[in-house]
């Protein structure tokens, strides 16, 4: 029975039952009283911990973890700062040596520490997966939940931007002028461009359902992301030049097409970006890493 809720988390869902026996057998449920705190400092957790039954209020960032009757079970990932029970809860408590071994024995096991699938895919990111878990703690701890009703202006071309989103849950649109550019799912990242350009957003962004998000303040963003992923060289060396000077030609990219230039591009080269603005430079820099490639901006 117990190994039945295991196959309730995302990792272990496909676990082949010898490696399942392991993990049912160094697997514990902890029962913890309702008003306590399960840890109340920022820092790593130490072992694997899944909400089984109750509720759990989770600071930085802020979120409510309800345990429900069928689907995933929460997990109250590293991210985390702080945790307390809203009601008396029951944790399913796996010790990181066992997880580990259970991973070199099933390739199919996620990379990604979260059971969250919103997160999995944003921290599996061709942007995030490059950075130290370090960083995505440190992200983690700093994200800011918000929630969007259906209809609603996330984003309205022309304003400042002093923050990016994450989408956690819902979908919205992103349009320019009336036309629909793309549409966006949990784990998809957006509104970074106006961060690094210092020019107001771009386009509108709209919640096409009820949404939830969470927010990166612009100050961590350009710590924690643009200074860790963006390297400005002093040298062009034997990379491809990419020129936000000119207009036309297999050289031209630009912040607004960079998106679509990234599709053109060989993965295997690496790029430089010259011309243009400092920013536009790290701009274009970014969204091609982004997407894969490997972008340095001229310095």
């Amino acid at each position: 029975m117990f190994a039945d809720h295991l196959r309730r988390i995302p990792q272990f869902a496909r676990l082949p039952q010898a490696e399942m026996k392991v993990l049912t057998a160094s697997a514990q449920v902890v029962c913890v009283p309702a008003h306590r705190w399960l840890f109340r400092h920022p820092r790593a957790l130490g072992a694997y911990y899944f909400l089984l039954q109750g509720r759990l209020h989770c600071l930085q960032p802020q979120r409510c973890l309800r345990a429900r009757r069928n689907g995933p079970l929460p997990q109250i990932y590293p991210g985390y700062g702080a945790a307390k029970t809203l009601s008396p809860a029951h944790i399913v408590v796996i010790s990181r040596e066992i997880v580990e071994f259970v991973k070199t024995t099933q390739t199919s096991l996620p990379n990604v520490e979260s059971a969250e699938p919103w997160l999995e895919k944003f921290l599996s990111s061709h942007m995030m997966r490059t950075l130290p878990k370090r960083s995505w703690q440190l992200l983690c701890r700093n994200l800011r939940y918000v929630r969007f009703a259906p209809g609603e202006l996330i984003l309205r071309c022309g304003d400042y931007g002093d923050c990016c989103y994450v989408l956690a849950s819902g979908h919205a649109v992103v349009q320019r002028h009336g036309r629909t550019l793309c549409y966006l799912g949990p784990g998809d990242f957006f509104g970074e461009d106006a961060l690094i350009s210092g020019r107001g957003r771009n386009a509108d962004v709209v919640a096409l359902a009820k949404a939830e998000a969470y927010s990166i303040e612009q100050k961590l963003f350009a710590s924690l992301l643009l200074e860790e992923l963006v390297q400005f060289v002093v040298e062009v060396n034997s990379s491809i030049v990419l020129d936000l000077d000119a207009s036309s030609g297999p050289k031209a990219i630009s912040p607004q097409n960079a998106r679509s230039r990234a599709l053109s591009l060989d993965p295997r080269l690496a790029y430089t970006l010259v011309g243009g603005d400092r920013r536009d430079r790290a701009l274009c820099a970014l969204l091609l890493i982004q997407r894969g490639l490997r972008a340095n901006p001229l310095h």
